[in-house]
């Protein structure tokens, strides 16, 4: 029997003789040489990442990596031209005398063509075009670019909205900043992030998402979207990979520092500041570099909330279309939250001979501080809470890699490692609830078909303050940390058959090792009892029915005016607690909040996850003109977690927990995934080029999927329960790209793509029913669960499908007369479809066909499964994005526009689609003006979200609002001086 330890051991090994065979065909490249060297910019002595390099005449070439280096190897003995090349620069041809196995140093600078000579400036917005455009044309895979030039000049605080600038990219905002990224229509938790290469740690405790708002775009050099990776990249991420670039330090010293204060439109005060610190130096003859960055930053995120909780059930009548759903409850939600975040970056890199080294450490951290006043009107209860919710959260990531390149030969090999760790913590989450039980006027089954905004009326109410009374208090804790090491190598071989057949094989493997844990602590408190020893009961004012009343807890300085921007005016708070004395209330009472158990069965787990894999692929260029990439990678992956097994549990978190029995169980699993990586470039004539892409990636499942737990809960005859041994989510990938450039004009593309996506998971409840899949000896629980209704974990037996059209423009028009030269263009527009089928479950009533043997009943409740076709969530039909900027002397302005279609939050699993729901569509202007002044300093402006523009969603069937948030304008006045530069 082959155990994982086996099949691990036999890995390593092959992957050992592989590597060895390798080296030693190096030997068979004696007769060739390599080129080592640098390309740097004429004006400043920058790096220009992504040049090309080759050996005229031949099919040998290379690109530079983001510091400007390169690593041409292959090269014949003799007397060689090498060609060096940089859209929008003059191309240069240096000769040289090549020794065989030798390895020769050759650094160039390039110069500026001459349409760009005569009197034009290359400003940071024209600089940061071309990096870009570079960047794309020379990478082996399908790649978009925000480029570090670019990441300054945008109007935007993290690099989720930077991203957001890109073609088919949409950002996922939480208070009106961008948080997580959706990559071509697919949910955050389907595109994995990288610093270098090294993938970081998840953020969220549920699933593999990460928070981008955490990291500063101050210690980030450029950041790259892979959206068709080669087969040298990590398979992970379904929708694709965001790589964030941290470069070494520059030749010249550099020292800058900046200061910004901001405005907050929704509080209406300052509400930003932040202070940056950025150095980098070479030493020892430029062998070593050291470069140092830090940011701190406070940021306002209040918000203002409307949301409407709906409930659908049974069939349309006779004549009827749909079944009109109706409202449970609306909330209304005044937000105020402080953002405080911290960015260390520790960068050292090391040079001597034909060896290399950088090591990479970054420490971001962010917390919140959350006091959020709710008003819930429940139709459902016939009760209308206040409530308030005090939340500390805490999060932070930390991120160490050192990579290192080796020159052997004419050949060669590349060695990694990193260790990296997040976690997130919520030391504090407190929340009490006042509660009016006589409030409603009407009935509230009478309101419950209404339009929401016209629920609470001074008709349909009966409110009283006297009335609200203290009814109960939650404590919650979570805690989720997340550690992983990785070691990774690849060796690459260049080889040549004459001039016009040429390329490199590389082969290369990677371990990974990922631990979570994820731990969760709930107390809570009924209050609404003359039993519960409420310290100093008899001090506050009591309500109507004796118990503690609002009264005394009321902020006397809250203002309602304009809620919601004046929306409707039956919309309003109209008091709201104080936070100090909540706070003093659960210093004076925290002993009698009771520690239930129920959530610690229902949400904790611990486990960790080995990976394994290994590549093989290679590069054949034939002539100038076509370049095929073809490659393979394994990949292995090990998962074993723990979570709990829990009977009695009551049938909500708040219930007590008496009957409750739970242990702990482990499960494991195993795969293997086997993913060919096909590319091939051909360029027809000079600046136009063609890339077709046939790639396969994955997604692992989410945490809360693989976390081993069964739930049983006889009160309510309900089952829960979830096991390591559901599928990865896999894509077959289809891409083919049109590029054009043209100096003069600019850089066009036209792009198409196709994902065919399987074993997407889904959550299916169905009856468990005795000799069916859904026996309990299936889940291996008792037998007397037969009847319950169970919630698990499946994989979609149907597959999916998503395509889209991608276009971009990058162009400026530096060769117009002034004042219209100084004009930066930067457009992209994405249409996107997508189909899948969202499995559902009904209940049908059939006769028993073992009626009339004992204790069989005349019929009996059967599954039967259906699905209904619509698109995937959160992916939009459009998204457009349009950049204008403009440079004259010192100043420049760039005035943005973003458009994203509506989404679908909420997919359809009943007949009349009553269930579905979905966001309106949304657009925004950004703007930033940045004057210098002399040579050190620069001011800057910037204005995020001019219009104030807010979020809605709807319930689809009758176009009543499910949910809107107004989290206003910010602007912002920030200065960057510059010691050195």
């Amino acid at each position: 029997m082959i155990t994982a330890f086996t099949l691990n051991r036999h890995f390593q090994r092959s992957l050992y003789v592989l590597m060895f065979t390798l080296l030693f065909a190096g030997t068979a490249f004696s007769q060739s040489a390599t080129i080592v060297g640098r390309i740097t910019d004429g004006t400043d002595k920058s790096p220009l990442p992504f040049s090309s390099i080759s050996v005229k005449g031949t099919t040998i070439g290379v690109s530079t990596d983001i510091d400007g280096k390169y690593v041409l190897g292959g090269v014949p003995a003799g007397k060689q031209t090498i060609v060096f090349s940089y859209m929008g620069y003059t191309t240069a041809e240096k000769d040289v005398e090549i020794k065989s196995g030798s390895a020769t140093t050759l650094d160039m600078t390039l110069s500026i063509e001459a349409i760009m000579s005569s009197g034009v400036v290359v400003t940071a917005q024209l600089r940061g075009q071309m990096q870009a455009i570079n960047q794309q044309v020379n990478a082996k895979g399908i790649i978009n670019v925000v480029s570090a030039e670019k990441l300054k000049e945008l109007p935007d605080g993290n690099l989720a909205d930077a991203m957001g600038r890109l073609p088919g990219i949409m950002v996922q905002r939480d208070g009106g900043e961008g948080e997580k990224i959706i990559i071509r229509g697919l949910d955050p938790k389907y595109s994995t992030v990288s610093v270098n290469g090294a993938l970081a740690p998840s953020t969220d405790a549920k699933d593999r998402s990460v928070n981008m708002n955490l990291i500063s775009p101050d210690i980030i050099s450029s950041l790259e979207v892979m959206k068709a990776n080669t087969a040298d990249k990590d398979a992970d991420g379904l929708g694709g990979t965001v790589n964030m670039v941290v470069k070494e330090a520059d030749k010249n010293r550099k020292l800058n520092f900046g200061l910004q204060g901001g405005y907050s439109g929704q509080i209406k005060a300052l509400g930003n500041a932040k202070g940056s610190l950025f150095y980098s130096e070479r030493f020892f003859k430029s062998k070593l570099g050291l470069m140092l960055s830090a940011s701190a930053e406070i940021t306002d995120r209040s918000s203002e909330q409307f949301r409407a909780y709906y409930s659908v059930a049974g069939d349309p009548a006779v004549g009827q279309d749909y079944v009109q759903p109706h409202i449970t409850s609306i909330r209304l939600e005044s937000n105020l939250e402080k953002r405080n975040r911290y960015n260390v970056s520790a960068n050292i890199d090391y040079n001597i001979g034909k060896s290399s080294f950088k090591m990479v450490n970054m420490f971001s951290r962010a917390d919140k501080d959350i006091f959020s006043r709710e008003k819930r009107y429940d139709t459902d209860g016939s009760f209308i809470n206040y409530s308030q919710f005090d939340i500390q959260e805490e999060e932070w990531m930390v991120s160490n890699s050192i990579d290192a390149r080796h020159i052997l030969g004419s050949t060669e090999l590349t060695w990694g490692a990193s260790r990296s760790q997040s976690q997130q913590n919520t030391p504090y989450d407190h929340s009490l609830s006042f509660r009016h039980s006589s409030a409603f006027a009407v009935s509230p089954s009478d309101l419950s078909l209404l339009n929401p905004f016209d629920v609470p009326t001074t008709e349909n109410l009966s409110e009283q303050l006297e009335n609200y009374y203290l009814y109960d208090g939650t404590m919650l804790n979570y805690k989720s940390v997340e550690t992983e090491i990785s070691f990774w190598t690849n060796y690459q071989i260049p080889y040549s058959f004459g001039d016009n057949i040429g390329g490199f094989l590389k082969v290369g493997g990677k371990a990974r090792w990922k631990e979570r844990e994820h731990n969760s602590r709930r107390g809570y408190e009924r209050f609404d009892s003359f039993s519960s020893a409420i310290a100093d009961r008899e001090s506050y004012t009591k309500a109507s029915n004796g118990h503690v009343g609002i009264v005394d807890f009321i902020d006397k300085d809250f203002q309602t005016d304009n809620f919601l921007y004046g929306l409707s005016p039956n919309l309003e708070i109209a008091n709201a607690l104080d936070r100090s004395l909540l706070a003093d209330w659960y210093t004076r009472n925290s002993g009698l909040y009771d520690d239930l158990p129920t959530i610690k069965v229902r949400e904790d787990y611990w486990g960790n996850e080995d990976m394994y894999a290994a590549y093989v692929m290679g590069e054949m260029n034939f002539g100038k003109y076509v370049s095929f990439i073809p490659g393979v990678r394994f990949d292995y992956t090990q998962m074993t977690y723990t979570a709990y097994k829990g009977d009695g549990l009551p049938p909500n978190d708040d219930a007590s927990a008496a009957s409750l029995v739970y242990e702990e169980q482990t499960e494991s699993s195993n795969n293997l995934h086997v993913l060919p990586q096909i590319h091939l470039r051909v360029k027809p004539f000079e600046g136009f080029d063609i890339r077709l892409a046939y790639t396969n990636t994955l997604s692992r499942p989410d945490f809360d999927y693989l976390a081993p737990r069964t739930q049983i809960s006889p009160s309510n005859g309900t089952v829960k329960y979830s096991t390591p041994k559901i599928k990865s989510a896999t894509s077959e990938n289809f891409d083919i790209i049109l590029s054009y450039y043209q100096p003069k004009f600019g850089f066009f593309t036209v792009s198409a793509f196709q994902k065919n996506i399987s074993n997407f998971v889904y959550m299916r409840t169905a009856l468990i029913n005795k000799g069916t899949d859904t026996d309990p000896s299936v889940f291996n629980i008792p037998a007397l669960t037969n009847g319950y209704k169970i919630t698990y974990p499946v994989n979609n037996p149907a597959m999916s499908t998503l395509r889209g059209l991608e276009f971009e423009v990058q162009t400026n028009f530096k060769y117009l007369p002034n004042p219209l030269k100084g004009i930066v263009l930067s457009a992209n527009l994405t249409l996107m479809d997508s189909k899948t089928e969202y499995q559902a479950t009904l209940f049908k009533r059939i006769a028993n066909p073992n009626y009339g043997q004992p204790g069989e009943p005349r019929a009996i409740f059967v599954n039967s499964d259906t699905a209904y076709v619509d698109r995937l969530l959160k992916q939009p039909n459009i998204l457009a994005n349009v950049s204008l900027g403009y440079d004259i002397k010192g100043f420049s302005a760039r005035l943005s526009y973003s458009y994203m279609g509506n989404i679908l939050t909420m997919p359809q699993y009943r007949i009349d689609g009553a269930d579905m729901e979905s966001t309106l569509a949304f657009d925004r202007w950004d703007l930033q003006l940045n004057q210098k002044i002399g040579k050190m300093v620069s001011v800057y402006v910037s204005v995020e979200n001019i219009f104030n523009e807010s979020d809605r969603a709807v319930r689809d069937v009758t176009g009543y609002y499910t949910s809107i948030e107004y989290y206003g304008f910010a602007a912002k006045l920030g200065v960057k001086i510059n010691v050195f530069k």
